[in-house]
């Protein structure tokens, strides 16, 4: 199911000061008279239907978890691969209800309804073709950070089209407020020192909501931040 996410384009500043904060405000934007410009993608990344498919494996969680080693490390490997190069990825036979699903879909009839799913890969953009039995995982910032970097989170959007009404419906999965997102020892060595510091979710959806736009470069920016604003 495709995110919601619209990043802004790339090659704007992204950096505002504290006295210029960004606003996501709903009830603020509906009174602009334009779409400002740091929402707006510049030609050479506007979506087109030439877009290559991504490559995000479809794993089914009932082989994974009926504990036969074969379909334990067929499920491993592929998840550790795609996590590795975008972090994306497909789940079937997830447990969750059929008829819970459907009706969802069901509901979600009467919200707007959203294009499909995209990842900036290999510096490209890649289509997500949604399954209707499956969900789209992403793994997201949050993974990027426990596994210095080894698996990856990429930009992702979510764009509309002229022929096909298709449906979007997320759901986010966070660290409780006292949490510290924290790098496991055992992935710091001399050669793979350590990329990213201890932080809070609070304290990352702060950077995030008030003084950066996401990007390619949102965790290394967060980063950076951290290390500023502690020194």
């Amino acid at each position: 199911m495709p995110s919601t996410e619209l990043p802004p384009p790339m090659n704007e500043t992204n950096k505002q000061s504290e006295e210029d904060p960004l606003v996501f405000d709903a009830s603020v934007a509906q009174f602009q008279s334009h779409i400002p410009s740091k929402f707006v993608w510049p030609d050479h990344e506007k979506p087109c239907s030439e877009s290559p498919e991504l490559p995000a494996p479809l794993i089914d969680l009932k082989g994974f978890l009926s504990a036969d080693a074969w379909e334990v490390s067929n499920a491993t490997r592929s998840v550790d691969e795609a996590c590795k190069k975008h972090g994306f990825f497909l789940i079937v036979n997830h447990g969750v209800d059929s008829q819970l699903v459907a009706k969802a879909h069901e509901l979600m009839d009467s919200f707007d309804q959203v294009g499909g799913l995209q990842v900036f890969v290999d510096d490209k953009w890649h289509s997500v073709t949604p399954k209707v039995d499956a969900f789209v995982i992403n793994i997201g910032d949050r993974f990027m950070a426990l596994s210095n970097g080894t698996y990856k989170s990429c930009l992702h959007r979510a764009v509309v089209n002229n022929k096909t009404v298709r449906k979007s419906l997320a759901f986010f999965l966070c660290p409780k407020e006292e949490r510290v997102v924290m790098l496991p020892r055992g992935l710091v060595d001399s050669d793979s020192p350590r990329m990213y510091p201890d932080f809070t979710w609070p304290t990352f959806l702060e950077f995030t909501q008030k003084h950066y736009h996401s990007n390619a470069r949102t965790l290394d920016a967060f980063s950076d931040w951290i290390r500023n604003t502690t020194n």
